[in-house]
């Protein structure tokens, strides 16, 4: 995951939050002039089997999901804490090693188009990867435009590129802009996947 990429169109994580079982929309929200406690992360984790956490740099964020017994979850989300204000993307992942295994050098494994915060109840757009790279932004407008996500103009959207290892992560990128109607930004998208498009990451 080369996520020097876009370490100049970021600044430093102020904020993250955690979801379990995917669902981003009942996501809790952590800020690090805010101290979370042991107790809160107990009580948050309870008896679940999966976690994920993102840390945001501007509209630029970063996710690892973890899976295990509770101990193993505590010990991944104190990990998430500590590594919540790190100056960049680069810098999350690399202290977040033990789970990711810092900077991969293999190819995201895929590509998912979706609503901020309403991935799922929205619904994503998948782009598989092919031997040659990311589809064109001419092979996908016609899928994206005609899609839930795509009609949506709601939510802000971003494309996210998928990410194996000890953990799976993710690294995601805006494509819709700041104000107004918050549709798909053709442009935007164009950028993203020119960036992630090359057969190895370097």
């Amino acid at each position: 995951m080369n996520l020097s990429l876009c370490s100049d169109r970021v600044a430093a994580s102020v904020s993250g939050q955690f979801a379990k079982s995917g669902a981003w929309e009942d996501a809790w929200r952590v800020d690090r002039k805010r101290l979370v406690d042991l107790s809160e992360l107990r009580d948050y984790i309870g008896d679940s089997s999966e976690i994920a956490f993102e840390s945001f740099f501007d509209d630029v964020f970063v996710g690892v999901r973890c899976r295990g017994a509770p101990v193993t979850l505590l010990q991944f989300s104190l990990a998430c804490i500590h590594a919540l204000g790190k100056s960049s993307p680069k810098d999350f992942a690399l202290s977040m090693d033990r789970f990711i295994g810092g900077e991969s050098r293999q190819p995201a494994q895929f590509a998912e188009i979706g609503c901020v915060n309403a991935w799922k109840s929205v619904g994503p757009i998948r782009i598989n990867r092919t031997p040659y790279g990311f589809p064109a932004i001419e092979d996908l407008w016609p899928l994206v435009q005609r899609s839930p996500c795509g009609l949506d103009e709601h939510h802000a959207k971003a494309i996210e590129f998928s990410f194996g290892g000890p953990c799976d992560h993710w690294i995601g990128l805006p494509v819709s802009g700041r104000v107004g109607p918050r549709a798909i930004d053709a442009d935007l998208l164009a950028e993203a996947l020119t960036l992630y498009a090359g057969a190895e990451i370097t």
